[in-house]
C-alpha cells in the first residue's frame, strides 16, 4: 500500500483544479459568442448564417429600430456569424459555462436604430429587403411578358466609407481588407458594368435574382 502511495505522489495530479481554479481550453475552442456592439453595424450577416436561428433580427412597428438579439440556448457554438461578420463584431470566446436558473438569462440583445435616406427621410434599411422581396414579386408577374427583374447587391466604394474611416478607422482597416478579392468594388468598372450586361439578350432567362457583388464576401456553404 505504501509503495502505491509513492507512486502516486510522484505521479501528481491526475485531474485539474477546476471548478477551483479556471480551465485552460484548447486552440479554436468554441464557446459563447461575444457580440460587440459599439463594432456592429446591424448588417444582418449573422443571423442569415446562422443556421440553428440563435441570432434574430426584427424591426419595431415603426421601423425605426432593429433589435438584434442571440439565444445561447440554441446556439450550436458552429461559428458561423464569426465567420461572416464583415467588423469582427462577434467573435467565439473560450466561455463555456452557461447555466442559468432563469432561461431569459440566456438572452442578450441590442438595438440600432436604422439607416435613412439622405433624400426622402424613409428607413432604408428595411427599403433595402422590401426592394427584394418587390423584385421577386414583379419578376414573377411580369416574366410572361419578356420582362426580367433582378436585383443587384453591391459591395462598392463610396463616399460613406470616406466618413466610415474618419469615425472608426480600427474597424475601417480591418474592413476593408475583408473581401476575398482585396478591395470594394469600383462602381463604375466592376459594377455597372454588370449592370449592363443583365440587360443584355444574354441574360434574357435570368428573372428574380438576387446577384450579390461582393468580391467573396457573400459566400456561402
Amino acid at each position: 500500500m505504501l509503495k502505491l502511495f509513492k507512486e502516486i505522489r510522484k505521479a501528481g495530479d491526475a485531474t485539474t483544479g477546476y471548478p477551483f481554479e479556471p480551465l485552460a481550453m484548447p486552440a479554436g475552442f468554441r464557446g459563447k459568442p461575444e457580440h460587440n456592439e459599439k463594432l456592429c453595424i446591424a448588417c444582418g450577416a449573422c443571423a442569415i448564417a446562422c443556421p440553428a436561428n440563435a441570432i434574430t433580427m426584427d424591426l419595431n412597428d415603426d421601423q425605426s429600430y432593429v433589435t438584434w438579439d442571440i439565444s445561447y440556448g440554441r446556439c450550436i457554438f458552429c461559428g458561423r456569424c464569426q465567420e461572416v461578420c464583415p467588423l469582427f463584431a462577434i467573435e467565439l470566446t473560450t466561455d463555456f459555462e452557461l447555466a442559468v436558473l432563469n432561461k431569459a438569462d440566456l438572452s442578450e440583445s441590442c438595438a440600432y436604430e436604422v439607416a435613412r435616406c439622405a433624400v426622402c427621410g424613409k428607413p432604408y434599411a428595411a427599403a433595402k429587403e422590401g426592394i427584394r422581396g418587390l423584385t421577386r414579386v414583379a419578376a414573377t408577374e411580369w416574366a410572361k411578358d419578356g420582362i426580367n427583374v433582378n436585383i443587384i447587391c453591391p459591395l462598392a466604394w463610396t463616399a460613406q466609407l470616406e466618413n466610415f474611416e474618419k469615425a472608426y478607422p480600427d474597424a475601417f482597416k480591418a474592413n476593408v481588407k475583408m473581401p476575398p478579392a482585396g478591395h470594394y468594388g469600383d462602381a463604375e468598372l466592376e459594377i455597372g458594368r454588370v449592370c449592363v450586361q443583365l440587360a443584355s439578350p444574354d441574360f434574357k432567362y435570368m428573372t428574380g435574382e438576387t446577384i450579390t457583388l461582393e468580391g467573396g464576401m457573400g459566400l456561402r456553404p
